[in-house]
């Protein structure tokens, strides 16, 4: 049941970032670290992978749902698919609202725009397929906005010494490896435009050319959403 500590509205928090982030670890530490304070949390993920827009009904993957796919033949029938997942959750998310004072998230419709719009080249597209989501999200499905995005901001230098890191026994010379590191700061390039953009809430995870400790970036987490810091 609700403390009422944060007052009426229940307020909705976004960890972001890349894969090699730790924002799981991120969204762990925010969630316990308030329960403390003794808030009342959730801590859900949306989308859930099978269900994003890029698959059909039956699960199988399906090209015509891409959303920078602006033809009149799908289009459509690609907003409606995304609505119907959408409105699924929703009815859920709704409950865990009225429960909590806090949901955090480690995963939001906001991750589908850094994803997929790490696939589209032009930024006035990039700019396009944004406003096309969150019409399809946010105004069709009636998806509850977020209060605060907080983006994890990683050096493409660091990501690319994490994820050599983090697969050791890879073949860099290999084409998949190039493709995997080539989509990854794609990714990197995605989350700094949208960052920007939608002037979300930015963490920088290192200082001085060193990298953060998970508690240092934690209390700058804990700061900027303007939260005592205890760790």
């Amino acid at each position: 049941m609700k403390t009422g500590k944060v007052g009426k509205r229940t307020r909705l928090i976004l960890i972001e970032g890349d894969d090699v982030s730790s924002k799981e670890k991120q969204t762990k530490l925010l969630v316990n670290q308030l329960r403390k304070e003794k808030y009342t949390v959730a801590n859900i993920s949306f989308p859930y992978y099978i269900q994003t827009f890029t698959e059909s009904f039956n699960g199988k993957p399906e090209t015509r749902f891409s959303p920078f796919d602006y033809s009149e033949v799908y289009k459509d029938e690609a907003k409606t698919f995304c609505t119907s997942k959408g409105e699924d959750f929703a009815s859920c998310l709704e409950a865990l609202i009225k429960e909590n004072d806090i949901v955090v998230f480690d995963r939001y419709i906001e991750s589908n725009l850094l994803f997929y719009g790490s696939q589209i080249l032009m930024d006035i597209d990039k700019i396009n397929f944004a406003h096309y989501l969150f019409n399809a999200e946010y105004k069709i499905s009636k998806m509850p906005k977020l209060s605060d995005v907080v983006y994890l901001s990683v050096p493409w230098s660091l990501m690319h010494k994490r994820f050599l890191l983090k697969n050791p026994h890879i073949d860099t010379s290999s084409e998949q490896v190039k493709n995997d590191i080539e989509a990854i700061k794609k990714q990197y390039e995605s989350g700094n435009f949208y960052s920007k953009l939608l002037e979300w809430k930015m963490v920088s995870c290192v200082s001085d050319f060193r990298d953060l400790s998970e508690e240092e970036v934690h209390n700058h987490i804990m700061a900027l959403l303007g939260f005592r810091c205890h760790i």
